[in-house]
């Protein structure tokens, strides 16, 4: 795959060498996993049959991590296509003392990936539509069913751009946000990105059983938890998202600026309500 964006590593819609984006994923990794999915890993807690865990796009590394540092008998990987991303992922395991995780360099649209068949028992992926092009869904989890060792395990978390909310604004850069997905070849609507519904087929069609699409629905407005965190969020992704706006073409840069300062108001009033939308695909392998 053509990187679309020089700055943007893989095609990923925000440039993952700033600060802010690592930022970012830090800020939205523990909130996503306590709050969103429950756990490290709601769907199995236990881990039992779990020995080998592998990490798609993990960023700096804080799901992984923590999975390692909860299940020390386990071997946990991590992989993402951005170097500085990876290098803090390695530094932070180091400096926890975490020693049964390792972190890769790679560009996970790359298939074969380099590792033998049946390698993990466990593969996640979360948020993976940022660089994932609709062509290439099918194959990834195609390419998940042979690295899952029989008996073991696929999760994918994903959103499909779906945040109600009375704020115009937010409601507004969310459809640029589709727009400019769907003219990179990510989402499959104009409109919102068209992947959660498609989930059970792509991983059927791969070989997988699927045990469980649980649709999680995360309340952000203003006063709730998770409001905070979705504020801090936006106030980067949203700032950082203009450039790949502006390459496809659907916003000139007064307008978004308007737009995200309208946003950032939005958000901080006392009358903001917003319901955050995910969904997860939860399969198995058969055994042999």
């Amino acid at each position: 795959m053509q990187n679309s964006n020089p700055g943007t590593p893989g095609g990923y819609f925000v440039d993952q060498n700033e600060v802010g984006e690592m930022t970012r994923l830090l800020l939205q990794d523990r909130f996503f996993t306590e709050t969103i999915q429950g756990g490290l890993l709601a769907e199995h807690p236990s881990f039992e049959g779990i020995h080998r865990v592998l990490d798609v796009a993990c960023g700096p590394g804080g799901w992984a991590t923590s999975v390692a540092q909860d299940n020390p008998a386990i071997k946990v990987r991590g992989l993402d296509i951005s170097e500085p991303m990876i290098n803090f992922a390695r530094a932070r395991a180091f400096q926890e003392g975490v020693r049964n995780i390792d972190f890769d360099i790679l560009d996970a649209t790359k298939y074969p990936l380099p590792y033998p068949d049946h390698s993990f028992d466990l593969i996640n992926a979360r948020l993976i539509y940022a660089f994932m092009k609709r062509d290439l869904w099918p194959k990834f989890v195609e390419e998940c069913y042979r690295l899952v060792a029989p008996g073991g395990y696929l999760r994918i978390c994903t959103e499909d751009a779906h945040f109600i909310t009375n704020s115009w604004a937010v409601t507004r850069y969310h459809s640029l946000g589709c727009l400019a997905l769907y003219r990179a070849g990510n989402g499959f609507y104009e409109d919102n990105l068209g992947v959660i519904p498609r989930l059970r087929g792509w991983a059927k069609n791969a070989g997988f059983v699927v045990l469980s699409q649980p649709h999680m629905v995360v309340d952000v407005s203003y006063g709730t938890e998770g409001h905070q965190i979705a504020y801090e969020d936006y106030k980067i992704l949203l700032k950082a998202l203009q450039p790949f706006f502006l390459r496809y073409d659907v916003g000139a840069q007064e307008e978004l600026d308007d737009l995200y300062e309208q946003c950032l108001r939005d958000m901080q009033s006392e009358d903001f309500s917003a319901w955050w939308h995910f969904s997860s695909i939860w399969a198995q392998k058969p055994a042999d």
